[in-house]
């Protein structure tokens, strides 16, 4: 017996759910769900999803059930022309409880009920949004600022520091007439002498209309709220968010916010903050929190991250997470995109989004408020109410986005999908002076559904031909032991035995990604010195950085406890030449997982492409 419903969730719509009937749904909770329209794909997973598959297999002497009818019944329910589909207008729930398979493979309902659908409010057609005004404008109002300390204030000196072009115009009636950094402050925008692209609202929440309507008089295109004091603090806050975006609409003027801290465009040179690199990269970012956007533009430049835009979006009144997600999947110059999502305002719509831009580009995502508790938060942070993680997961799963639980894991994906190549190959040729490493390795590459194929037997004679001292496993993972490091081989030069080794083997057999792991200061106390740690990476910048043979293929995992500024700058180093390094192995695996899971989801994708 199983059970399947149709149900109506207030973020992604219509939603499928299917599990074995009896206990395993009741006490076991043993369920997998599609967001709807699904495909024969999505429902072939939610049915290997289920911890008790194997029973359609066949179990205590019954006969297996062929897996594809069930795919054609879950189609019927989910999928294009069913019921979900054909009925989407009328229909609100549909719950079968139990289903029964016959010999023949007919899928039998015995029990059935059908909930009408209440008429409500209809979402409005979702449209495109040319936001090349706001990431690169031509002219900037800056309203609030001062020469007192404020995040106006670091906006504007940020964004001078960092180049900025364009025209700068600080408004302040308290300091109309007075200079700031070069630039006449004047009192109200009315009094701007040109149209502005772009303008950055901090001022109190009740004086916030006001200025939208400046900015309409100013054909403002759009307008960046960063004062809080709006929906997330109650109704009062609601209904005042709700007139700004009634004059906001009124006169055209794009709102993003309120409740957030700005935005960065490194083309241009405009950044928000400190401590966040103004060099040009592939990174794009849409965050719903403020503070949580300063963290990761920080941690991720300090890493070697480098951002092409990024937007601290808040309650998202007017421009929400998925015009920016279809913007930036859209611009040529954004290589990877990261979300940081409290709540999204239409599920059904970020999915068809995040599946189109997902067969061009890697999306990461991490979700705040996963936990019941984390969920009341969010909702006082920025106005949002989130619906059930299972949800985000199954919309990750359908659409290939990456769905990362930790900012560690967000910045890893960021830094591993700027670096790498994505692809479908998930073979690693990993090589450790560690023997503990080469276990621990084994277990964890099956963790992240990764493969270690062995070095082919010729390959490894070959390799201890080269002169490898008695010690050498050349298999795969290779534990090669410091004493060999140290040694010179046939063909040895001013670089390594690890750089013969990976230079060997990748010119003769082909992996997804080649990687060594380093513990630096087993390499320092055994006498090998520092030398033969620059060493490795020189290699590592000439074999696997930008340019190199071997560049997106190649990682390495490095750390040295006793010397941590030491190890940290080489790290720095071989990073500005697009070498990607973790700090152990278990981060480096599962980032080389994220690559190698979406390089397969791509390319069984690519189809659709249009």
């Amino acid at each position: 017996e199983m059970i399947a419903a149709i149900n109506e969730d207030p973020v992604f719509g219509k939603v499928l759910m299917f599990g074995l009937g009896g206990i395993y749904v009741e006490v076991m909770k043993d369920i997998s769900f599609g967001i709807c329209p699904i495909t024969r794909d999505d429902a072939r997973q939610m049915i290997n999803e289920l911890r008790c598959s194997k029973i359609f297999d066949g179990a205590r002497g019954r006969a297996p059930i062929d897996r594809e009818k069930i795919v054609d019944f879950l189609m019927s329910l989910g999928g294009r022309g069913g019921i979900c589909e054909k009925y989407d207008s009328r229909v609100a729930t549909v719950e079968i409880n139990p289903i029964v398979f016959t010999a023949g493979g007919d899928a039998v309902a015995l029990d059935a009920v059908v909930t009408l659908k209440q008429k409500g409010p209809e979402r409005a057609p979702f449209a495109p949004v040319d936001m090349t005004p706001m990431f690169n404008p031509k002219s900037i109002a800056i309203v609030g600022v001062s020469a007192k300390p404020s995040m106006a204030l670091t906006f504007l000196k940020q964004s001078l520091e960092a180049g900025y072009a364009g025209r700068v115009y600080p408004i302040n009636p308290a300091h109309a007439g007075e200079e700031l950094m070069g630039h006449k402050i004047y009192g109200s925008l009315r009094e701007v002498p040109e149209e502005v692209d772009y303008v950055y609202i901090a001022v109190p929440a009740t004086a916030v209309p006001g200025v939208i309507e400046d900015a309409a008089q100013k054909h403002a295109k759009f307008a960046h709220i960063i004062s809080g004091g709006f929906a997330e603090v109650g109704a009062e806050g609601k209904a005042l968010e709700q007139e700004v975006l009634r004059i906001a609409r009124e006169h055209g003027v794009r709102l993003v916010g309120p409740n957030c801290m700005g935005m960065v465009s490194t083309a241009p040179g405009l950044i928000f903050t400190t401590g966040v690199s103004p060099e040009r990269g592939g990174v794009s970012l849409i965050s719903q929190s403020g503070g949580i956007t300063t963290e990761i533009l920080r941690a991720g430049s300090a890493q070697g991250i480098r951002f092409n835009q990024a937007v601290s979006a808040g309650n998202c009144a007017d421009l929400a997470t998925e015009e920016f997600l279809e913007y930036m999947g859209n611009d040529p110059d954004t290589k990877v995109i990261g979300m940081y999502c409290e709540n999204i305002r239409d599920g059904g719509l970020m999915c068809r989004l995040l599946k189109e831009v997902s067969k061009k580009k890697p999306v990461v995502i991490i979700k705040g408020g996963r936990s019941s508790a984390g969920a009341k938060a969010a909702a006082s942070h920025t106005g949002a109410l989130s619906s059930s993680y299972k949800l985000w997961q199954t919309m990750a799963r359908q659409t290939g986005a990456v769905l990362v639980r930790t900012l560690e894991e967000f910045l890893n994906a960021l830094m591993a999908f700027q670096n790498l190549e994505p692809t479908e190959d998930n073979s690693v040729l990993l090589v450790s002076h560690s023997g503990g490493v080469v276990v621990t390795s084994t277990d964890l590459s099956e963790d992240y559904k990764l493969t270690l194929p062995k070095v082919d037997k010729e390959i490894q004679k070959e390799l201890l031909g080269l002169g490898l001292p008695p010690g050498a496993n050349v298999s795969n993972p290779m534990d090669i032991s410091l004493g060999v490091m140290a040694a010179k081989t046939k063909e040895g030069d001013s670089i390594s035995v690890i750089g013969d080794i990976f230079r060997y083997v990748g010119a003769r057999a082909a992996y997804g990604y080649y990687v060594f792991y380093l513990m630096a200061d087993n390499v320092i106390e055994s006498g090998g010195g520092k030398q033969l740690i620059h060493n490795i990476y020189d290699f590592a910048a000439q074999w696997g950085g930008r340019g190199g043979e071997h560049a997106g293929q190649f990682v390495l995992a490095a750390n040295c406890h006793t010397h941590p500024e030491y190890i940290e700058k080489l790290n720095e180093g071989v990073r500005k030449n697009g070498v990607t390094v973790f700090p152990n192995i278990n981060e480096m695996l599962q980032s080389i997982g994220w690559l190698a899971a979406y390089g397969k989801w791509k390319a069984e994708h690519e189809e659709e492409l249009p």
